[in-house]
Parts: structure tokens; sequence; C-alpha cells
């Protein structure tokens, strides 16, 4: 079968949970109050548990688009997931793109010149899990009077503040994060860290209707790890009998369920994740393969990303396939914007390139991967 990319770190709890509110054997009254109780205990602030962290980030835009009329531009980095971009317009505003930097960030100088008298807020991304300028970029948006939304879906990590600088904090329990619940609108979390949203957006979160037929979303996402062809065609079914445009509602009683054992053993995922990416900050070391997040101090990260040669990405991809490594390509520049305007996230969706990170990985397999895609390199040293 090959090595697959980490899209998941699940045992016989979160299989269990998630059969358990799959056959409604699991309260789901009792799971919302749990994990309302835990991220609001570990983050000393009030958490809304929603059917996605995009479901979090349209209520909270409407609020501050019906409280400043006059603005109307959301900032966000010049490469993205594209569900921020699609959630901005949702909303019924504009968004404006700011270039990032080598590590994948938007760096507090480029958002200073990004802002301007129509901005209403600025969508603060941890491209992957790493860690953005908060105090820097806290501190511009205060002096403009632009709310700042801490985008910090990849990664759950109370330790390290991501979440709560500025006015919202969101998590997001989809796959290839640090809490995994499934696919599609499979869990989020909205952070209230300005109190005085937190009545309006507690009455909005109260009307919204319950996420229900959530059955088939987490068949086929437990089936896909071991048997892709049967998760494929139950995936086709639940395409069909699901609608195609999500909206804002409540987590759904699976996907409740499966958080709470995720979260038991967050800082053991983490671990065992940081004891990876150790292991291939000496590899690529010794290969002199430029990974832009990935260094000694790195704690975690959602996805690792490689810098290949534009030219050759496609088949470095092929001789990975060769030895059953999995690939994944970064996220595009939206179609709207010219990639000469936003020159380093043009260069980043051009070379990028993710490998695996699932836990089974181990150091022999880590060091296939980094020879592999030396020749590919520009910057590598191939005679090792």
């Amino acid at each position: 079968m090959g090595l697959r990319l980490g899209l998941r770190e699940w045992g016989q709890r979160e299989l269990w949970a998630g059969l358990s509110g799959a056959l409604g054997l699991a309260s789901q009254s009792s799971s919302e109050a749990s994990l309302s109780h835990w991220f609001s205990s570990k983050f000393d602030t009030p958490a809304l548990l929603l059917n996605s962290a995009s479901s979090g980030l349209q209520i909270a835009l409407e609020l501050l688009a019906m409280q400043s009329p006059h603005r109307d531009e959301v900032v966000l980095p010049a490469l993205a997931c594209p569900a921020l971009t699609k959630v901005i317009k949702a909303a019924g505003l504009q968004p404006v793109y700011v270039d990032i930097d080598k590590e994948l960030n938007i760096p507090a100088q480029a958002l200073q010149q990004g802002l301007g008298q129509r901005s209403l807020a600025f969508i603060m991304v941890h491209a992957y899990g790493h860690p953005a300028n908060s105090e820097g970029i806290q501190a511009i948006c205060q002096q403009h009077g632009v709310a700042l939304i801490d985008d910090s879906a990849q990664r759950i990590d109370p330790d390290s503040g991501m979440g709560k600088s500025g006015d919202f904090g969101l998590f997001s329990f989809a796959q290839s994060k640090n809490v995994v619940c499934g696919i599609d609108g499979s869990g989020g979390v909205l952070l209230i860290n300005s109190p005085g949203y937190l009545r309006a957006l507690e009455t909005r979160w109260r009307d919204l209707p319950q996420t229900h037929s959530r059955r088939m979303a987490w068949l086929e996402f437990a089936l896909t790890p071991s048997a892709p062809k049967a998760a494929y065609y139950v995936g086709r079914i639940r395409s069909r009998l699901a609608g195609k445009i999500k909206v804002p509602a409540r987590i759904g009683a699976v996907d409740a369920a499966i958080a709470i054992p995720q979260l038991a053993t967050l800082e053991a995922r983490r671990r065992r994740r940081q004891r990876l990416l150790h292991q291939y900050h000496l590899a690529f070391q010794q290969f002199g393969i430029d990974a832009p997040q990935l260094d000694r101090n790195t704690r975690y990260l959602a996805r690792l990303l490689v810098c290949i040669r534009p030219d050759a990405r496609e088949r470095c991809r092929q001789a990975l396939a060769a030895e059953n490594i999995a690939s994944r390509l970064p996220y595009r520049l939206p179609a709207s914007i010219s990639a000469t305007a936003y020159p380093q996230a043009a260069l980043s969706a051009a070379e990028l390139l993710e490998l695996p990170l699932p836990a089974c990985w181990t150091v022999q397999g880590i060091h296939l991967a980094a020879r592999t895609v030396a020749p590919f390199c520009a910057s590598a040293r191939l005679e090792h």
C-alpha cells in the first residue's frame, strides 16, 4: 500500500467513540460539555463548538461587519487555505492579500503596508502550525483599529499561546491537524478572547442548527487507511446525499465524541511528532535540504514541506511514489491575484512539496525520503 500522509492518529478509543456517536450511544450534551470545559479552562476564555473552524470564522466576520459597516476588507496571507477566501466572500466581504515570508507567515512590516481605512479584520494564520509574530501583529492591528483573528486551525497547543492573540481564536478538528475527528465539517472551535463580542456570538451560536448525518463521513474516514476502495465508494454515496454548500452549525455528535480521546492523547502525540521532526531535521542537514519551517527548535508542524526546484517537482513526486512514499502539493495562489505582485507566495506555491509525518515513520524511512528528494533540491548536497 505504501506510506500515506499522516492524516490522523486514531486508536481503539477514537474508533469506539466514533461508533458510539454514530449509533447514538454517546451523549452529545455530555461530550459538548466536556469539550467546552477543556478549551475554556486551557485557554482561559469562552469557547464555542462548531462544525468547522470555517463556521467560526464566518460568524465572527458577520458580527464584525455588522458593527463596522464602513469596513468591508479582510486581510489574509496570499498563500493560505482556500477556505478562508470562500468564507470571507460568503460573509459579503472582500479578501485583500499580503505576501508571505520564507517561513510562510506574514511579517509584521508587510501587514503594516497591507492595512487601510476599509480593513475590517486580519486573519493571522500560523502556517501549518508554525507560529506567526503574534506580538508584533497584534500591536499593528490595535494601532489601525482592525480586529485580529488568530487562526491556529492546524495546531491546538495551550502552552504556545496560539489562538489567544487578538479578538478571536480558531481551531480545527479536520484531517492533518493535531486533533482529528474526520473530514468535511468534522468540528472546530471559536475562542472569544474579547468579552465584548461574547453575548452576541453566544446568541448566534444557540440559534445555529445541530449537525446531523455525520455517520457516512465517519465511516469513510475510518475506512481510508485499511480499505481505501471501500472508503472511496462510501465517499461517493456521501457526496450525493450531502449538500455541497456547508453552513455554520454546531458540532456533530460523532465528532464531539472523537475529539475527547484525541485531546486526552494530545501531548503524547505532539512529542512523537516532535521526534519525527527532529529526525527529519538531522537528515535534511546531512543532505543540505531546505525545509522553510523546520529547525532544531520546531515543536510541531501539521505538514512538513521541503523546497524542490519547480521544474523538477513532478519528477520528485514520481521518484517518491516509486519508493511507495506519498507526497502532496501545497496551497495554490488565489486565481484572482498576480504571481508577480506576491513573489514569495508564488515561489512557495511552485517549489514546496509535503512529505509524510505519520506516527509509524522510522528513522530509516526518513533518510530514504531525504535521499530521494535530495537530487531535486537546488541547495542539496548530493555526495552522501
